[in-house]
């Protein structure tokens, strides 16, 4: 058969209807892993030998992760949207997009703006509509692009819909070469690597409504984790976490045309720091965090996206 996976396809549609698949409009390069769960109830009755009774059709799940989706300066607005819902935009271009954490669900029934992904893979085309973004994860190594994995939930499938045409986004990805991360107010260029991790742990609910499908997905209480590696000489952090002082960190990433990728976190709980000796070359440091609340400022995390996107 050769190489399938070279004309495969992965885009997001923005929906008008939660539920309702749409055409993708925004290609992100990025795999995907996206499972049509569909349980078979069988009866198991006696006398009716060793083989299996016919069953019949359960509840539907789909449920998967993309992942390793480029951070394009346009198109991760999307992404940001799906996990934090729409945001204030300002300017006339370039267009300022700030995201706040949404303080609850869209309706009873919906979370979080819902998407549709469509993938091609050989000659199957598949749909996933009612997309709800669970979890959105960034990764940012020492060398190489920064990446968006995200977890999903969706409401319904279709098969056999149209062939999408790819359009990418001309722009090339934040990348290490970008960053301008800031502890407490002055730049922190010890970073090795940077994962940032938003929490929004939906949960599908199942009802007896008439129909095998979640009749709701609900939108649980959200948590921001950051993981770094660091380089040994920083060790204003080991003091942010022996005397449990949170500060306030900025992981941003600049573009030399202005596009800006900048995450707030007012109050960065260091809770883990680990630094054993444990080789005779260079030494880090892995070191884990929790965004909590600033009373402050009104918010544990803030996301700005600056490019040249009206709106999304």
């Amino acid at each position: 058969m050769g190489a399938q996976g070279i004309y495969g396809k992965l885009g997001l549609g923005k929906e008008t209807a939660f539920g309702t698949g749409v055409d993708p409009t925004v290609f992100i390069p990025g795999t995907e892993n996206i499972v049509i769960s569909i349980p078979r109830d069988r009866d198991q009755q006696p006398n009716t030998g060793r083989a299996p009774l016919a069953a019949e059709t359960g509840r539907i799940e789909i449920a998967g992760t993309t992942n390793g989706m480029r951070a394009y300066p346009r198109g991760i607005g999307h992404l940001l949207r799906a996990a934090l819902g729409d945001p204030a935009t300002s300017g006339t271009g370039p267009y300022t997009h700030v995201f706040d954490m949404p303080t609850g669900p869209i309706s009873d029934q919906q979370a979080l703006p819902s998407y549709s992904i469509t993938r091609k893979a050989g000659s199957s085309v598949r749909r996933y509509a009612g997309g709800q973004l669970n979890s959105l994860t960034l990764n940012a190594p020492a060398d190489g692009p920064v990446t968006f994995d995200a977890d999903w939930l969706f409401m319904d499938f279709v098969d056999g819909v149209t062939d999408p045409t790819v359009v990418l986004e001309n722009a090339s990805p934040f990348r290490c070469a970008d960053a301008a991360h800031k502890r407490a107010g002055a730049a922190f260029p010890y970073i090795e690597s940077l994962t940032i991790t938003l929490a929004n742990n939906l949960e599908a609910e199942g009802l007896q409504d008439g129909t095998c499908k979640p009749a709701a997905i609900l939108l649980g209480p959200a948590l921001l984790t950051v993981n770094m590696t660091l380089a040994f000489n920083a060790p204003n952090v080991y003091d942010d976490f022996k005397n449990n002082a949170p500060q306030a960190w900025e992981f941003a990433w600049v573009k030399a045309g202005g596009e800006t990728l900048k995450i707030e976190v007012p109050k960065l709980n260091i809770e883990s720091y680990p630094d054993p000796l444990s080789a005779t070359g260079r030494l880090t440091v892995n070191v884990t965090g929790t965004a909590e609340l600033d009373p402050g400022v009104g918010y544990p995390f803030r996301v700005t996206l600056i490019n040249g996107e009206a709106s999304y």
